[in-house]
């Protein structure tokens, strides 16, 4: 049964190239950070209070 889509193979290679657009363009990384104090400046410290156990994000 036909949807009344039209297009048909045209609508699916607009789809595609859409979909090909979200794809991220470099690598990416992550990192494990041991001592925050490494990458924290102590004019701006860490936002994430809990990374100095100041509090517990699974409660």
């Amino acid at each position: 049964m036909d949807r009344g889509g039209g297009g048909g193979d045209a609508s699916v290679a607009a789809l595609l190239l859409q979909s090909a657009l979200l794809l991220p363009s470099a690598p990416m990384a992550y990192a494990v950070v041991t001592d925050p104090g490494t990458v924290d400046t102590p004019d701006m410290p860490s936002y994430q209070p809990y990374v100095y156990g100041r509090l517990d994000p699974l409660r």
